[in-house]
């Protein structure tokens, strides 16, 4: 099946391209876990969000239609950050938010996980024609298991795109 654009990602579209050297359409951030989460725990959520939330598996076409990649299993990235300060994790989370979500026939999402010395991290990027940072927001909070750290265990040090 294939679906139209509203006129809403249509200009998201057009911005997009006229900007197309920049990241103007990244939308995400770094969640950082005061206690650590696990990284089967953490692939597991994004797995789910993937799995249920059909507007992760939407496609872009240069025709500015999309459809709807059926589901497969993602592999989520680890990275194994231990030895890195908080500083420079956060630092290679905004170098990750700069890197430009190829928009036609591609996944517009990145999903990583991050393992720090005594925190977790979970990176998500989403490019914006395909929601914005609330519309995530809710996504994970939908998914997460009630083991999921709460909102007093979370720190937020979410980088916007720019």
């Amino acid at each position: 099946m294939v679906y139209r654009s509203s006129p809403y990602q249509r200009n998201i579209i057009y911005m997009t391209e006229r900007y197309a050297d920049t990241p103007i359409a990244n939308i995400g951030g770094l969640d950082c876990y005061r206690r650590k989460i696990s990284y089967d725990m953490a692939a597991d959520i994004f797995q789910k969000m993937v799995e249920l939330h059909p507007v992760m598996r939407l496609r872009l076409q240069k025709d500015g239609t999309f459809y709807l990649k059926p589901y497969e299993k993602i592999k989520i990235p680890y990275y194994d950050m231990k030895e890195c300060t908080e500083d420079e994790i956060i630092a290679m989370a905004e170098q990750w938010m700069k890197e430009i979500i190829p928009m036609y026939d591609h996944d517009l999402y990145d999903l990583r996980y991050i393992e720090g010395a005594d925190r977790s991290y979970a990176f998500s990027k989403l490019h914006h024609v395909i929601g914005d940072g609330l519309t995530f927001v809710l996504m994970v909070n939908d998914l997460a298991p009630p083991s999921t750290p709460n909102a007093n265990e979370v720190s937020d040090t979410s980088k916007k795109g720019t």
